[in-house]
């Protein structure tokens, strides 16, 4: 095989992969993209080459479904612009792991082994991505199957990791029935003639090269398709020739259950979570679409009365009838001054939350003040010119519940999950001398991260309700979202600030993968974003209702609470768990093994 023919392969198993991923609804062709490239890897012997492959496939696959990362809008910071560039070519590095597990087993082990064995080395290596401060499970090719709702029912047992694993293991076998075909069919001489007897198929030569006759025992195997060619005195096998025996039929039964038991197993949840009983818990969900890159320098106030606004129209239009909260998207509180972010001064949204009587759940810009400049956090910054007092900054969410004493206390989760780069820097005890030129200009960057996870909980018509405010960039980590529930979470929210990509594939991306938490979670999620995707999310990963994108609005979400917990909420990342110790194994095991190839 030329070079060329493996380059356009590699492009066609990224550019499949790419448009599995939502918002397109190609999905079914993630259950055929790794064809193209793991043919490369069949038709020659080992070479270094070979990763040059790898990193062309996930090339294309990083670029064509996360391009918008560098938002590319009028006013998009550059450095925004820089990162996604940087990340581009950075990112495909990540998929090298899968693939470098894939050649060093089929050197001790041989083709065959290594391909089954892929799945779970990739499985690994997708959660993997939840590790550390580069941390962006994003590219999940679970994901791909976001739509495919029917079918995805099972990642309540498995994480979306198991979605991955099941279209990987398609893959393989389909790939393995390529392979054995091609290595069982047998070789038809060119100008032959196909003669039936009782135990056997007889194919007898009309040409003048040979004088005997070919013969195929019936039991061994059913030619599916001859197709005989014509090679001047060579008789060679037709690359397009299947063979079936019966290890290919149960192959193919397998490729069947992949897509089968998913689908029957669907029926289960959906009896279940169709109607759930439960308390009715309604959302002014506030979509205030207030332009991200002026947001830090436009008047606070002005937007808070903006979101104010809002929610008062919607609490006229439905009277008598109140919602049970008011949400509001990331940061919708964002910094006005010590009072306010530091000592917690929030009596006109307190005075206004009483005279509403509906308590507000909302982002919220937490400031700590440290004194002692001997004992500050890689995160802190001067708060005062004179470098007396410093500061850490938290990306948080706030309950302000209803309540007439002078000093409210309010519940501020902190959030745990932060951006690479444009909320924190990666391994900044390493990098802290870095951090100046790495620092976003866009509002508040450099942000502290939480320590603790937990809900908040209000009093809802005689029951108190937990609620875990999952924010922005946390709901594409499956684990941690199910830590929310772990803690009590009956009803789960996502605030988010996804303007940053308006008119990209990104807020559509973002929305599906809160779809896969509600499944993954069997929770319902009311998401409020400041220019959308805002909506309700069933435990079924449906939608519910939704608010129109890019508009100011405010709309009544209803959910309901629910108790339990999934097998995944209960196990967490089991799967990919059993991948590592399924992979150290095979990498002990072929460090003494001779190479068998």
């Amino acid at each position: 095989m030329k070079n060329y023919q493996k380059f356009l392969l590699s492009i066609l198993s990224g550019g499949l992969l790419a448009i599995a991923f939502p918002p397109s609804l190609l999905f079914p062709l993630a259950f055929f993209a790794f064809i193209p490239l793991l043919w490369i890897f069949e038709q020659e012997n080992w070479n270094k080459r070979k990763y040059i492959w790898v990193y062309c496939t996930f090339f294309v696959y990083h670029s064509g479904m996360n391009w918008w990362i560098g938002s590319w809008q009028p006013h998009a910071d550059q450095f925004l612009m820089i990162s996604s560039i940087i990340l581009a070519f950075v990112h495909p590095l990540f998929f090298f792991v899968p693939f470098f597990l894939y050649f060093f087993v089929k050197r001790r082990f041989g083709s065959v082994t290594a391909l089954w064995l892929l799945p779970f080395f990739w499985t690994f290596n997708e959660w993997t991505r939840t590790l550390s401060d580069l941390a962006y499970p994003w590219l999940a090719i679970g994901y791909t199957q976001a739509y495919n709702k029917l079918w995805i029912q099972f990642i309540d047992i498995t994480g979306i990791w198991g979605a991955s694993f099941l279209i990987v293991l398609f893959n393989i076998i389909l790939m393995i029935i390529l392979l054995k075909s091609g290595k069982h069919s047998p070789v038809i001489p060119a100008h032959a003639e196909i003669h039936s007897g009782e135990n056997s198929v007889i194919l007898a030569h009309t040409g003048i090269h040979s004088d005997k006759n070919f013969v195929i025992p019936t039991h061994a195997g059913i030619p599916f398709l001859v197709n005989t060619v014509n090679a001047g005195n060579n008789n060679i096998k037709n690359p397009i020739s299947i063979y079936f025996n019966r290890q290919t039929y149960h192959l193919i039964i397998s490729l069947l259950l992949i897509i089968i038991i998913p689908l029957l197993y669907s029926y289960y949840p959906r009896s279940k979570y169709q109607a759930p009983d439960g308390k009715l818990v309604h959302f002014a969900v506030i979509q205030p679409n207030i332009n991200p890159w002026d947001k830090w320098e436009r008047s606070i106030n002005e937007q808070i009365n903006l979101q104010m606004r809002l929610e008062d129209s919607l609490i006229q239009a439905i009277a008598p009838f109140k919602p049970d909260f008011g949400l509001w998207s990331e940061t919708s509180l964002h910094y006005i001054g010590r009072s306010f972010n530091v000592d917690h001064n929030l009596s006109f949204i307190q005075q206004w939350v009483n005279s509403n009587k509906v308590p507000l759940i909302s982002g919220f810009a937490d400031f700590k003040l440290t004194y002692n400049k001997d004992s500050l956090s890689l995160t802190a910054k001067p708060f005062d010119p004179s470098g007396a007092v410093w500061y850490d900054a938290f990306n948080s969410s706030i309950l302000i519940p209803i309540d007439s004493s002078a000093q409210a206390k309010y519940q501020i989760y902190h959030k745990m999950r932060l951006t690479p780069f444009s909320e924190q820097l990666p391994f900044k005890e390493v990098l802290s001398f870095a951090r100046k030129w790495m620092e976003w200009g866009v509002g508040i960057s450099s942000w502290a991260i939480g320590k603790e996870q937990f809900c908040l909980k209000a009093p809802v018509r005689g029951d108190t309700v937990s609620i875990g405010t999952i924010i922005c960039i946390e709901s594409i980590f499956p684990s941690f979202c199910a830590g929310f529930v772990r803690s009590g979470a009956q009803v789960l929210t996502v605030i988010t600030n996804d303007a940053w990509y308006d008119n990209t594939p990104g807020p559509e991306q973002h929305y599906q993968i809160a779809c896969m938490r509600a499944i993954e979670n069997r929770r319902y999620i009311v998401r409020c974003g400041n220019s959308g995707i805002s909506g309700v999310i069933s435990p079924l990963g449906e939608t519910l209702s939704q608010a129109t994108a890019q508009k100011k609005i405010a709309y009544l979400g209803s959910a309901r609470t629910m108790d339990g917990q999934t097998f995944f909420v209960r196990f967490g990342d089991w799967l990919p768990h059993f991948s590592l110790i399924l992979t150290i194994l095979v990498l002990i095991y072929g460090k003494v093994k001779r190479r068998t190839v």
